[in-house]
């Protein structure tokens, strides 16, 4: 995984250090100490309370309360995937965009928030992923829809 920098090896090929390299650690296929270590030590934090988990994404209770969004267009191509984008800062770019923009048509908000954050083609994969977060908004009312366009919802500005 990108954004898991696999360090040295011992003389036996095992890992001796995975460093993180993101803000977001995600959780997926190590070994299973590892695994039994790693779930231990997320369990006893989420306890408590200094992470809170949502799926595979971690989160501390300050990045829940206000996720950043990141600029991905830095990263490698292997390593800028939508789909490692948590659908919190989907939301919160989208919310952004249209509250700075707004009104705009609803495929025109998707593209702008997304090229925000360095994801420069807007493909029906893209448009497919944007929808559940701009469904959240809107069931939030935080976004209202008028037709096909996108304006700031009364709950727009709150947290």
């Amino acid at each position: 995984m990108g954004l898991l920098r696999v360090g040295e090896r011992d003389r036996h090929g095992r890992q001796k250090r995975i460093e993180h390299a993101g803000r977001h650690l995600r959780v997926s296929r190590t070994g299973s100490r590892i695994r039994a270590r790693v779930e231990g030590l997320l369990q006893q934090l989420m306890e408590q309370g200094g992470i809170h988990r949502d799926g595979d994404f971690l989160a501390t209770e300050q990045q829940r309360r206000a996720p950043p969004y990141r600029d991905w267009s830095e990263l490698p191509d292997a390593e800028r995937q939508l789909d490692h984008v948590h659908a919190r800062e989907l939301m919160q770019c989208l919310l952004n965009t249209v509250v700075r923009e707004a009104p705009l048509p609803v495929d025109e908000a998707m593209n702008r928030a997304l090229h925000g954050i360095g994801f420069i083609r807007f493909t029906a994969q893209a448009r497919e992923r944007m929808q559940s977060p701009l469904q959240d908004l809107l069931g939030q009312q935080r976004l209202v829809q008028i037709e096909d366009t996108l304006n700031p919802g009364p709950r727009a500005l709150l947290r």
